[in-house]
């Protein structure tokens, strides 16, 4: 079936967007007695190059190459919330949470067939929790971190075509996890901008390996408030040999605006 809109087989097939985390990095001035905390919202520019497939009765459909521009993201969304937040206990020990959806929809008309529409909804979700240990340095500090990621991706996909009376609908839904470990450091250039760098890498029961990278800078203000702007990319190969496969890389500018407790 060939739809008339090239970016729905996007939309289809590019179900794991922008999920792995952001960056909050929790503020270095806390008192050695108390607790510290970060909340940031933050927009992720997605792109994605890969490649996908989608199951089919126990068999995996031949995979299909993923080429999803930050453009095509903006024109499909429906909803989104990026939001992240981390805790530092005694400049030693700490947590990290950060949750990420998006909801996508696109349709339109089925080439050659009068009187046909289809209508795509995708659902991309991830969720992160990790523990760090932290290791301060007189140029700022180094962090080392571990915990998992969870990703959640549902299509819903609806085909009429009143010339045949044929109606026609399939809904997808899929979860996984994966397990990960890595560092980051921040550089202190002076007591106004941070420089960041995190990385971490992994696998799941259905995921032969997937790793994250993020640097960028973070410029703080006096009513502890902060302005982040970064670059990430996440690589992740999932295959669970059913239902979905998943080699893509996604890629993008960060932007955040969080504030420190």
């Amino acid at each position: 079936m060939n739809f008339k809109n090239s970016k729905t087989k996007k939309v289809v097939l590019a179900t794991a967007l922008m999920t792995a985390p952001t960056l909050g990095l929790a503020n270095d001035t806390n008192t050695q007695d108390d607790w510290a905390f970060d909340v940031e919202a933050y927009s992720f520019l997605v792109n994605i190059d890969g490649d996908a497939g989608i199951g089919r009765k126990g068999n995996m459909l031949p995979e299909s190459e993923v080429d999803v521009p930050f453009s095509d993201v903006v024109d499909m969304l429906e909803s989104t919330l990026m939001v992240h937040t981390e805790g530092l206990y005694k400049n030693t020990w700490g947590y990290i949470l950060d949750y990420s959806y998006m909801d996508l929809s696109e349709g339109g008309s089925v080439v050659g067939l009068a009187n046909s529409n289809y209508d795509v909804d995708v659902f991309q979700g991830a969720l992160t929790a990790k523990g760090f240990r932290r290791y301060p340095q007189s140029f700022g500090h180094i962090d080392l971190v571990a915990g998992l990621r969870w990703w959640q991706n549902k299509i819903d996909l609806a085909v009429d075509v009143d010339a045949l009376g044929l109606h026609s609908s399939r809904s997808l839904d899929v979860d996984w996890v994966d397990y990960v470990v890595g560092t980051r450091v921040q550089y202190n250039i002076n007591n106004k901008w941070r420089y960041y760098f995190d990385i971490d890498a992994g696998i799941g029961k259905d995921t032969e390996f997937t790793s994250e990278l993020q640097t960028g800078f973070k410029r703080e203000f006096k009513n502890d408030s902060y302005l982040r702007l970064g670059f990430k990319s996440t690589y992740v190969n999932y295959n669970n040999k059913e239902k979905f496969s998943y080699d893509t890389n996604s890629w993008g500018l960060v932007i955040g605006y969080g504030m420190h407790f």
